[in-house]
């Protein structure tokens, strides 16, 4: 519905919606759900130029808790938005590793780079500066060299050769040899791109009698074992990868709300169609249903209208 007006029209939509006393919520979500971050700066710029006031200050001031998480990451451009989540892993006391491995592993080695600038603007310091003061070791070595965006294009031609020579390589870093060469690792992980590091892993599979995950969690452990592991995860099947952190926000007493805002409404102009079938295939239920059942309200009807498409 939304998705074919113009812009002017659903600016005009959302202040009716906030206009008087009350909220029409359902008004909202129809209008913004199915929106693409284009369309939705053309919006932000249309409600400021009719009623002169900043659309996100009053979507804010006029909804709360997990619909407004999901109102603002569908609202807010995926480079700010990223840039977001990255500083709020690393605020504060404490480093929220999972959030922090999950952006930097699953993002296009572009858009990191279109991170990395805007999380400088944002917070005057640079990305790179942030990840070193607030990670150690080889773990910090990790995700800084996913900072610094060296990863080989998905375009790049895999070449047989050099798939088995990185799995043999591999395997005399870490199951060939006493001790780990953790550098190298590091190097083949961080530098190779995603198709290449898949065919490796079915490469070292066929070789080595057993998989380069098992490998891993041989030679490895603590945090460098986990990045490790998200990038192999990842490599392996990014839509499996996301359907297993969708199951973890919903799984188990509560729900994890701010971990199932962010996996929707990062993935939703993307890959969330794929994911919502791998997560069926994986779990015997459609996503919608596992949704339904954890959510209820106006977070629910966001949450369901964004997957209508997903079914």
């Amino acid at each position: 519905m939304a998705a074919h007006a113009s812009p002017e029209h659903i600016a005009e939509e959302l202040y009716l919606a906030m206009k008087g006393l009350g909220t029409d919520e359902k008004r909202i979500t129809n209008n913004i759900a199915g929106l693409d971050s284009e369309t939705i700066q053309k919006v932000k710029y249309a409600f400021q130029a009719k009623h002169g006031k900043d659309l996100m200050k009053e979507l804010e001031s006029e909804t709360s808790g997990n619909y407004w998480k999901l109102i603002k990451g569908i609202m807010t451009d995926p480079v700010t938005y990223d840039a977001e989540l990255l500083h709020q892993a690393m605020k504060g006391l404490g480093t929220n590793d999972h959030l922090l491995c999950e952006v930097l592993i699953a993002r296009h080695p572009n858009h990191i780079r279109k991170v990395a600038d805007r999380f400088a603007q944002l917070y005057g310091k640079s990305l790179e500066s942030w990840v070193s003061d607030d990670t150690s070791g080889d773990y910090g070595k990790f995700l800084l060299a996913l900072v610094r965006n060296q990863r080989e294009d998905n375009s790049t031609p895999l070449v047989q050769a050099r798939i088995e020579s990185d799995a043999d390589i591999l395997y005399r870093a870490g199951e060939g040899k006493l001790g780990t060469d953790e550098n190298t690792f590091i190097a083949i992980f961080t530098g190779r791109s995603y198709k290449h590091l898949r065919a490796v892993g079915d490469e070292y599979a066929k070789k080595y009698s057993h998989s380069l995950n098992t490998a891993i969690k041989k030679e490895f452990s603590g945090d460098l074992e986990r990045v490790m592991q998200y990038s192999l995860e990842f490599f392996e099947s990014r839509p499996a990868f996301f359907a297993k952190r969708l199951h973890a926000s919903m799984e188990g007493a509560g729900t994890k709300d701010t971990d199932l805002c962010r996996l929707i409404t990062t993935r939703r102009e993307f890959d969330l169609f794929e994911i919502a079938q791998e997560y069926k295939k994986i779990y015997g239920k459609s996503l919608k249903e596992a949704v339904h059942s954890e959510t209820s309200g106006d977070y629910r009807y966001m949450l369901e209208t964004i997957l209508v498409k997903c079914e």
